[in-house]
């Protein structure tokens, strides 16, 4: 395979992140011009991590002579990393929300009492796949060339990206952005040390999942609907608006596992 450069591998990556959502658009629109809004609703996670992986997939495939198993869809032993990445995603999350709780930025109202469980339920068996981000940012980046020979500079090249696509979410601002980019730095470090697709989607989508579904908090500016828990955020914090991405909490604990990841992938290298 060809040696290619930071750039050319970065202007590949952002090509892949507009085709993957003109491809996701393309199919909502046609479900919806053919009268199927009531499909297109109850499946929309489904079909918004599917197309992603379809086009990257055949990406990789048609365009690079490679196979799946490269992006890190391993079999072996899935369920294990999968069940390994959603108590990471949760433990992280949950500490976050613990911090903001003792210092005032979130409060405890109590369970909320519009909880409905059928699309509750529905949202956790479809994010079981929410893996649309990390098949471009992980699976893919990081299996490039580019990265193989530089993963530090792949790391944060690709990280920096992954924080800039979030610059158009509702309330951003700069703090949001930069917990983001860490974000996306531990996700990298820990794909890089498991080589597996599935503990850092599982970790992703159980972020998102237990801050949104779970504590009923925002999610990267996307307001929480039908959640479990029913929790008041304080309209002077950080947090409020973007959720838990905005706030000081998340640097610490994220700054804290990413020197964790870091030392192990230093030693797998060494």
């Amino acid at each position: 395979m060809e040696k290619k450069n930071l750039w050319t591998t970065l202007i590949e990556l952002l090509g892949l992140v507009l085709a993957t959502n003109y491809a996701r658009s393309g199919v909502l629109y046609l479900c919806q011009y053919a009268q199927l809004g009531d499909v297109v609703k109850f499946f929309q996670i489904l079909l918004n991590n599917v197309i992603p992986i379809l086009v990257v997939v055949l990406y990789a495939k048609y365009g690079e002579q490679r196979s799946a198993t490269s992006l890190g869809f391993t079999a072996k032993g899935w369920i294990k990393h999968y069940l390994r990445g959603a108590v990471l995603g949760v433990s992280l999350i949950a500490g976050i929300a613990l911090l903001s709780f003792l210092f005032g930025e979130i409060g405890f109202r109590g369970v909320s009492k519009s909880l409905s469980l059928t699309p509750y339920v529905a949202t956790l068996l479809l994010s079981v796949i929410n893996i649309r981000e990390e098949i471009i940012f992980r699976g893919w980046f990081l299996t490039t060339p580019y990265s193989k020979r530089k993963p530090f500079y792949a790391i944060v090249a690709g990280s920096v990206i992954f924080g800039i696509t979030h610059c158009w979410n509702a309330d951003v601002t700069l703090l949001a952005i930069i917990n983001l980019i860490l974000f996306s730095v531990l996700l990298s470090e820990i794909f890089l040390i498991y080589k597996n697709i599935w503990i850092v989607a599982a970790l992703h989508t159980m972020w998102n999942f237990t801050q949104g579904k779970i504590l009923g908090l925002p999610v990267s500016g996307s307001p929480a609907n039908n959640a479990l828990l029913d929790f008041k955020i304080d309209p002077n914090s950080f947090t409020y608006g973007f959720g838990l991405e905005g706030n000081i909490f998340t640097s610490i604990i994220l700054a804290v596992a990413i020197v964790i990841a870091t030392k192990k992938v230093v030693n797998l290298r060494s």
